[in-house]
Parts: C-alpha cells; sequence; structure tokens
C-alpha cells in the first residue's frame, strides 16, 4: 500500500540514505504513533478553521510565479512514495550498482517509462469503479507528520510556493544488486486525509496470515472484492518489499490486459499481499482496489528511477523544482510570518520591528495593518526619516528590524479583489534569511536560466526600491545595514531579466520600455550616487572604493566576535570589554585607532569578501579591480540602454530636497563639468566631481515612463527608417517634455555621440553636458534633469584607461587592486583580476597575456581558488585562515570566470574550469548525503573544514531542502557550458583530469 500520491508534503526527515560507496545496510525502522499527529488533524479540517481569523483575513492567491509549473512538460505526477530502500548486497560500487540497475531494468523498460498522462492523471483526479474522485490540494497536506524514508520519488511538478523539504531524502544513488526492498507506510495521516475525499485510505488494507505470499501468475487465487462491511484498521504499518520482484508480481496478477498499467479495465482480484516491515515480512497485509493497486505500482515504478537517477539530473532537478521555493521569500502579511521568526535581535526588546521608507506611505498603511490583524507578531511598524544619516542608523542598532521591500497591487483571481502582495526574492539560505546584495544577482542568473522570470523580476524591483528609498542596494534589508552596499551588478541583472521579459506574450513594448526605462533610473542613481560620490569615490585617482558611512562597531557580528581586537584596549583602562564596548560604541571612549579598524571591517563587509587577509586593515584604502571592473560594466550599460531604446537621452526627474540641496548640488556638478571641458578632466586629479546630488533621483516616475514609452517608440521608428538621415535626439526628447522651462548648452546631440564616445574618440562637451528643467513654480518639489548616452560612454571609456593606468601591472601580466593611499599598487593575487573579462573592460592583448598567467595561478583540481597560497601569507594559531582566501572557492568567481574567458574567444578554458568546479559540487552531492554548501575547498576537494563562519549549509539532518542561494545558480548556470559528453562524464563522476586528456583539452 502507498501514500497518496498526489498531495504528500511531509518532512522526510526519520532516515538517512546509505553513502553511496558504503557496504549497503538493512535500515533500521523508525517508530510511528499510532494516531494521527496535531499538524495531520490540521490539515483534516475545513478551510475555516485552520489559522488564525486574522490569517484567513490575509489568504494570499496565486501569484504568476505560482502557476509557473503548470506550464511545463514533466515526466512525473506530483507526489511523493514513502519508500525506504534497501540493498540486498553487501557491498557494491555505485557505478556498479547503477549498471547493474540499469541491466535489471531492461526486460522491463516499458514498465519504467509509465505513460505520462496516466501519472499525471493522478494529479487531478482517479477513476475507478467508484467514480472519479478528487485528490486534496496541496495546501490540505502541507502540515502532515514526518515519516521515515531513504529514497523519495517525487515528481517535477510542484506548486511554487510549496515547501521544498518534502521528501527529498535519500539524495544520491548507492550500492545495489539485483536485491533492492522498500518500506512503504500505508497509514500516514495523509492518507486518512485522502479518504475523506473518497481516495484509498487505511481501509484498503487489511491484515491476513503469514500463510498468504505475494501470488504469481500461476496461482491467482480467487478472492472476493472488498465490501463496505469490512473491517478497517487505523494501526500504523509499514511494508518491507522488494521492488523488482514486487513490480513483476503485481503485473502479472493485476495487469491481466498487458498495458502495464492497472485500470478498472483490468479483471484481476484487485488485491495484493504485502508483508509488514516491523515483523520482518512475516504477516502480511492486503492492499485492495484499483486506485491502492496504481499507486503502488506506479511508485515502484519511480523508485527504480529515481534510486539510480543521473545526480546530475537529480541535483538539477532539486534545484530547479524544490531549492528555489524553499528560498523563496516576501515582505508582506504571510512573508512576516516566516521572517519573524528570525528576529536577528539580541536586545532586551524583543518585538518584531519593520522599517518603512519616508515616502512610502502606501507601505506605512499596509503594515500598520498586519500588526493590527495578526498581533501575535507582535509587530511594530516604524517610519524612517527621509534623510538617514549615520547617526541614526546608530541610534536604531538596539532596536533592529527588517526593512520593508516591493510592494505589489494585485488582483485575487477567486474574488476579484485588488490584494497586496510583496515582490518574491530569494534569500542565500542558512541564517541568512534576508535579500542580499551581490548574492542576489547570481541567484538571479539561476532563476533566469531555470526559466524562474517572475521571481528574478521580483529581485530587481526590489534591488530598485533600496535604491528609490534606501539610497543604495543593501548588504541586505536590516536596519542596521542602512549605511552599507555590496557589489553592483543592477545593469547586467536588469538587461538579462528584460531580455526574458520579452519574450512573455503578456509584456508589451510599451511595457517593457517603461520597465526598462525604471531599471536605467535606478542604475543611474545608485552609480551616481554611491560609486561615483564621496566616500567611495576616490578624488585623486577617480576609481571607486568600499567605504561605508557607518559609524564605529558593526552591530550585526556576535557578542564576542571582537573580543580579541578590544581587549589591549579595554586591559589599558582596566575595564572589562563588555564596559569598554558599551562606552566606546557611546561615544564615551575616543580611540581613533579603533575607529580606523572598523572604518576598514566595514568596508570588507560592504566588499562581500568578509574576510580576506587581501583586505585586512586596509579595504577602505583600495581601488580593488573586482569594484572598479563592476563600476565600468554600469557605465557601458547604462549607455548602451540609453542609446538603444530610449533614442540617446532618458529624462529623470530629481526631487529638490531639503532646502534645495540636490538642486543646488546639481547646478554644481554642471557647472564644475562645463568648466572642466571633459569627463577626464573632471573624474580624478581632483577634478571636483561631485554627483551626490543623484540621491534625489526618482526611481517610481509614472511621468518619467510615458516619456520613455515615447522615447522608445521613436527610437524604434528611427532604426527602420533610412539611419543616414541626421536626428537632433535631445530636440526629440525636449518635445517630448512638453513643459518647464528648457536649458541647454546645444541641442544637436546624436546617436552618433554615443558611438564615437564608445570607440575612444573624444566627444564634444556640448554633446555630454546634461539639460535640464526648472518648473514654472518655485514649489514643485521636482526638477527635470536629460542624461545623454554619450556622458555615460565617456564615463566607461575614462575608467578603463584608469583601470589600465592602476590596476594592471605589465610585468605581471595581471590586473591589481591599488592602495590609494599608499599610493601604490597592491601585490595580493586575487581571482578577481578575470572579473576584468567578465565586464570587458580589458583590451583583447591583456586579455591574451593575463589568460595563462592567471590561470596557472588560480585553476585548481576543484575550480578557481580565490587567490594564490603565496599572497595569503603562512597560516597558524595566531594567524587562522580566512574564507575568502587560498585553499577556498567560491560560486561567484567561478561563474565571473566563466562568463569572461567565453566572451574573450577562450571556450576552452571556460568549459573546463567549468567542469571542475560542477565535478566538486556533484561529487559533494554524491558522497555527502545530497549537501550543496556555501563554499569548498578546492584544493583539498572537501566542504568540511574549520574557518570563521562555518560553511552554511553543510550542517542539516538527514536531507538538503534548499542548498545554497548562489551555489544552486552555480549548477544551473554553469550547466550549459558543458558539452553533451561532458555532461555525461559529469553523471559518472568522471575525474576532471582524466576526462581532459581523453577530451584533449589542455
Amino acid at each position: 500500500m502507498v501514500q497518496q500520491v498526489a498531495n504528500s508534503k511531509r518532512s522526510m526527515t526519520d532516515t538517512p540514505s546509505s553513502p553511496p560507496h558504503a557496504p549497503a545496510k538493512r535500515p533500521a525502522l523508525a517508530a510511528h504513533s499510532r494516531t494521527p499527529s496535531a499538524s495531520a488533524s490540521r490539515a483534516l479540517e475545513p478551510p475555516a478553521a485552520q489559522g488564525t481569523p486574522a490569517a484567513r483575513t490575509q489568504r494570499q492567491p496565486p501569484t504568476e510565479e505560482e502557476l509557473f509549473y503548470k506550464d511545463k512538460d514533466h515526466r512525473y505526477a506530483h507526489g511523493h512514495a514513502d519508500v525506504l530502500l534497501h540493498d540486498g548486497a553487501d557491498s557494491s560500487p555505485w557505478l556498479a550498482g547503477l549498471a547493474a540497475a540499469s541491466r535489471r531494468r531492461t526486460a522491463t523498460a516499458m514498465l519504467s517509462r509509465l505513460s505520462e498522462s496516466q501519472l499525471f492523471a493522478s494529479t487531478t483526479s482517479i477513476s475507478s469503479s467508484a467514480g472519479s474522485a478528487a485528490v486534496p490540494r496541496p495546501a490540505q497536506a502541507a502540515s502532515l507528520s514526518p515519516l521515515s524514508v531513504s529514497a523519495c520519488m517525487e515528481p517535477d511538478t510542484v506548486s511554487a510556493d510549496q515547501d521544498v523539504g518534502n521528501g527529498l531524502n535519500g539524495t544520491m544513488p548507492f550500492a545495489a544488486q539485483d536485491a533492492a526492498f522498500a518500506v512503504v507506510d500505508p497509514h500516514d495521516p495523509a492518507l486518512a486525509a485522502t479518504a475523506a475525499v473518497g481516495t484509498v485510505g487505511p481501509a484498503s488494507v487489511r491484515h491476513t496470515s503469514a500463510r498468504h505470499a505475494p501470488y504469481s501468475a500461476e496461482s491467482r487465487p480467487s478472492r472476493r472484492r472488498r465490501g463496505s462491511h469490512d473491517d478497517s484498521s487505523f494501526k500504523p504499518r509499514k511494508f518491507l518489499i522488494n521492488v523488482d520482484d514486487t513490480q513483476r508480481a503485481i503485473l502479472a496478477q493485476e495487469d491481466t490486459d498487458g498495458d502495464f498499467q492497472i485500470t478498472i479495465h483490468d479483471v484481476g482480484p484487485k488485491t495484493f499481499t504485502l508483508g509488514t516491515a516491523a515483523s520482518g515480512g512475516f504477516n502480511k497485509f492486503e492492499v485492495r482496489g484499483t486506485y491502492a493497486l496504481s499507486n503502488l505500482l506506479q511508485e515502484l515504478a519511480l523508485a527504480a528511477d529515481r534510486l539510480y537517477e543521473n545526480p546530475v539530473d537529480r541535483l538539477h532537478r532539486l534545484i530547479k523544482y524544490h531549492f528555489w521555493d524553499a528560498l523563496t521569500r516576501r515582505i508582506d502579511a504571510d512573508g512576516l510570518e516566516k521572517i519573524c521568526e528570525d528576529p536577528k535581535n539580541r536586545s532586551a526588546d524583543q518585538r518584531n520591528r519593520i522599517y518603512v521608507p519616508f515616502h512610502d506611505k502606501q507601505a506605512l498603511e499596509y503594515y500598520e495593518g498586519v500588526a493590527v490583524q495578526r498581533p501575535h507578531l507582535r509587530l511594530v511598524v516604524e517610519r524612517l526619516p527621509e534623510e538617514i544619516t549615520p547617526e541614526y542608523v546608530r541610534s536604531i542598532d538596539g532596536v533592529p528590524g527588517i526593512l520593508s521591500l516591493a510592494l505589489r497591487q494585485q488582483r485575487d483571481p477567486t474574488t476579484g479583489e485588488m490584494v497586496t502582495r510583496g515582490a518574491p526574492f530569494v534569500v542565500p539560505g542558512g541564517r541568512f534569511n534576508e535579500m542580499y546584495g551581490w548574492d542576489s544577482y547570481f541567484e538571479a542568473l539561476g532563476l533566469l536560466a531555470d526559466g524562474r522570470v517572475e521571481l528574478g523580476r521580483g529581485m530587481v524591483e526590489n534591488f530598485w526600491y533600496e535604491i528609490e528609498h534606501y539610497g543604495k542596494i543593501l548588504n541586505a534589508n536590516r536596519s542596521y545595514y542602512l549605511t552599507r552596499s555590496q557589489p553592483p551588478f543592477l545593469t547586467d541583472m536588469t538587461v538579462e531579466t528584460h531580455k526574458k521579459l520579452r519574450e512573455k506574450i503578456d509584456w508589451t513594448a510599451d511595457r517593457c520600455a517603461a520597465w526598462l526605462a525604471c531599471g536605467v533610473r535606478a542604475a543611474i542613481k545608485e552609480h551616481l550616487s554611491v560609486w561615483k560620490a564621496s566616500p567611495r569615490l576616490d578624488a585623486k585617482t577617480g576609481l571607486s572604493k568600499y567605504y561605508t558611512e557607518g559609524i564605529r562597531m558593526p552591530p550585526e557580528t556576535e557578542s564576542t566576535h571582537f573580543d580579541h581586537i578590544l581587549a589591549p584596549y579595554a586591559m589599558r583602562l582596566g575595564m572589562s570589554i563588555e564596559e569598554y564596548t558599551a562606552k566606546y560604541n557611546a561615544d564615551e571612549i575616543v580611540e581613533p585607532e579603533l575607529d580606523e579598524y572598523f572604518v576598514h571591517d566595514r568596508a570588507v563587509r560592504e566588499s562581500g569578501h568578509d574576510t580576506t587577509y587581501r583586505f585586512e586593515k586596509r579595504c577602505a584604502n583600495l581601488a580593488t579591480v573586482d569594484l572598479n571592473s563592476l563600476v565600468f560594466k554600469y557605465e557601458k550599460d547604462i549607455a548602451a540602454l540609453i542609446d538603444e531604446h530610449f533614442g540617446g537621452m532618458i529624462t529623470l526627474r530629481v526631487r529638490r530636497g531639503p532646502n534645495n540641496v540636490h538642486l543646488d548640488g546639481f547646478m554644481e556638478w554642471r557647472a564644475n563639468l562645463a568648466a572642466r571641458g571633459s569627463v577626464n578632466a573632471a573624474v580624478g586629479n581632483y577634478g571636483g566631481w561631485n554627483s551626490s546630488w543623484a540621491k534625489g533621483i526618482c526611481v517610481y516616475d509614472d511621468e518619467a515612463d510615458g516619456i520613455a514609452r515615447a522615447d522608445h517608440s521613436q527610437s524604434q521608428a528611427l532604426d527602420a527608417m533610412d539611419t543616414s538621415v541626421p536626428v537632433s535626439v535631445t530636440e526629440n526628447a525636449s518635445a517630448a517634455t512638453g513643459h518647464g522651462r528648457a536649458h541647454a548648452d546645444a541641442s544637436t546631440s546624436t546617436n552618433d555621440a554615443a558611438g564615437s564616445a564608445a570607440n575612444g574618440t573624444r566627444v564634444p562637451m556640448d554633446s555630454m553636458l546634461p539639460e535640464y528643467d526648472l518648473p514654472d513654480s518655485d514649489n514643485s518639489p521636482f526638477f527635470t534633469v536629460r542624461i545623454s548616452a554619450a556622458l555615460y560612454a565617456s564615463l566607461a571609456d575614462h575608467t578603463q584607461g584608469l583601470i589600465t593606468h592602476y590596476l594592471w601591472s605589465p610585468s605581471d601580466s595581471m590586473f591589481f587592486d591599488w592602495d590609494c593611499v599608499q599610493d601604490e599598487r597592491s601585490v595580493y593575487e586575487t581571482v578577481t583580476c578575470l572579473w576584468t573579462l567578465w565586464a570587458g573592460c580589458a583590451t583583447a592583448e591583456q586579455a591574451a597575456l593575463m589568460r595563462p598567467v592567471a590561470l596557472s595561478k588560480f585553476e585548481v583540481v576543484g575550480g578557481l581558488v580565490s587567490g594564490t597560497e603565496e599572497s595569503r601569507g603562512a597560516i597558524s594559531l595566531d594567524r587562522p585562515n580566512r574564507q575568502w582566501d587560498y585553499p577556498f572557492g567560491w560560486a561567484p568567481h567561478q561563474i565571473m570566470a566563466w562568463a569572461g574567458l567565453q566572451r574573450y574567444g577562450f571556450e576552452d578554458d571556460a568549459r573546463r574550469v567549468c567542469y571542475r568546479w560542477l565535478y566538486t559540487l556533484t561529487k559533494s552531492f554524491v558522497d555527502f548525503n545530497g549537501v550543496v554548501p556555501e563554499k569548498f575547498d578546492v584544493v583539498n576537494m572537501t566542504h568540511k573544514f574549520h574557518v570563521e563562519y562555518g560553511n552554511v549549509g553543510a550542517d542539516f539532518r538527514f536531507v538538503v531542502r534548499e542548498g545554497f542561494g548562489w551555489m544552486n545558480a552555480s549548477y544551473e548556470v554553469g550547466l550549459p557550458y558543458l558539452t553533451q559528453s561532458m555532461r555525461r562524464a559529469l553523471g559518472t563522476l568522471t575525474q576532471p583530469d582524466q576526462l581532459f586528456r581523453a577530451l584533449r583539452i589542455c
């Protein structure tokens, strides 16, 4: 007897899988409660009885993302079989077991490929002699009790909001000969739930004596059909099953028409005897009825398939259909239920807090309503000030909270009413339960690779929200991160998502244009006000640095994290560390040395590379190769987007700011740019560049969207015309504005200006200088600015020159960081030198010279290592290893390198280093119970090591339910790099060097 196929949502946490290369052992059978669990009882309640009244009032409708899987072609029905497989052999290598399984299934190939239509039908309705029986909705099975399994056959159909931990145990194939036993529990509470709607339940099983063995084709006794007067048993049982023998026996007895199905047209006895696990197979139970027997047949077929599933296919499937959903969050009423379970609050006031931006009145009203409707959340709603200063951020360190993200108004398909839902996002996993900055870019790449476009769009739009209201893409959406950003990837994230949105039927050209314009405005605001402004812009070099505005100690760390730093200072004053910490943070103690230390510490955290000896006590002084590659990419992308989609000019509305601070700042910046005569003279060399006025740019702007749609339509029309006809883009943009007093030094800029700057040609200042409109009324809170593609193309050209001048070492044929204080190039060798290839700021000559040097230093057996051992230096008890140094490898570094190598034509190198990384991930997945950790030691090929902060994702019980965000993404992004033969080799865990010799890849 098997579990109801379609709707089990149980947490499979009782029995771990056997490792693939270990001797097979008979599994211990976990005892189960004889009464349904409380969670199962709740699953049987009518909808009105479930949850609190507040929860019912805030129940959310399905989104487009939640319907994702319904548009896909799936191999299996939605459901799980509780099958505990046991190998009868003493030992066998995994590949030998896989081959044996393949040989064993050859004779029953049709059995293992049951009709897709029949399998899918089991998720919707069941046809039997009793008529059709509806299958419970996934929500009804959401709280079912755990059950012991070691191989679960979950199909490729799953709801987007479903808990992904459902039966994913047994995440690797293990040694097997021809005997494979299974334990199946017929009395899981889920079956009681299915019985309530007319499907198979515990009454379908009847105890018999041990004399009754499974039927064979030759001896088929005549048995009466089940009657309504038969006794039912609610005693929980498990069955001990030999999978292959049971398959053959049930087909021989029940499949009388030979179509490898059990239907109402088959005339078998419709009963089948299984041995109970508790008795070692001695006592017997009868499985009765067409539905129950067909479920048993289906689950046996799935058991055989999933046990020996190719590990590449399995990991890909789990990531695509399960892990992403487990990592998905929203900042709305339902989402807060989960987020509030992780308050990250060590203060005396343990109430949950959400901080809402000053200008988002809709969000303020919404969350205040949630606080009233869901009092159990103990939610305190705080409105942020219009100007968020470092002093204010420090003042709320004692009352930390979550920061609101984008909300959407959408129609409930069941009631037709408009409801509010948060834009979805993916968290990294483990203790990282927020939307993190640069993690989100790589996660978005993985989502787009898996067709999760709406989820990827949600992450982009949440970044726009952060830039609009918090002034930057945050380290994460917690209150203590308000002064800290992370590596910027927004332009590429927007471009890649826009490509996918354009393929969707409901995304018209106008809708795409407005969406893209919003993204360009957000990117310009972040670029000019964060990365091209003080304190992150170095006035001398013109390069950008990681440098946060935070004050004193970062509050998110563990309470003892800085004890070794503070101890000497506390001892000097005769204080305890706790007393010294309190006084230092309260400004009662002034210690410049500590102030400088924490400036660098916060900068390291902003870099995302926390921590590494590369940045030790100097991060805020460094113009790093990775950051400036990203800034160049912003400038290049913005120039291309404005030129290609908006006719060479984009319109921005800007808030004047308190006391006209932004308007005055813009006028000073523009005047300085005009006086200098070029971007080259204004940026760097103390040229007076100060674009902090861009903090006032409005990201969300319906009026600017309308202008953007008009500019886009006109641009597309011009593309269709003869391009030899000169067109004044400035005049077109001014005409589209249609209001205010226009100010410009020239109105003759054309698309050619952007192109000439991109090619390195000096562009006249009058074609780059921003135009502006002052409103007719001085009481208007806004003014209008028009930014040209030519300006951004010139910025990109200038940044590329600075990178070559300061960061390129001709003698080493590599890029390095630049110390802006010491005025010298760093000697630390970092794999992020390859980011110049991803961004496209390395010349072809530089790329050709750097490629062999960099790969010889960073390519190791398991992928690309973060830095060289020589650069890291000696490790000791007093100088422990750091997680972003040698010998560790990280998913972001791999993904950036693959794309960069491919961009410059080094295809074989990209595939080779990609295979190394995916091999590391796949082998760990196979050898260690399906683990997908945060990082790897790629030199020693292990995820088990002692290093600061541990290894998130490596500590779990029984089954991996979510993987780790950017590690999941690296697998999905990496697979397309491989050739078909490389993917087959990966599935058999062929060692990289062995494969490369065979394929002659060097």
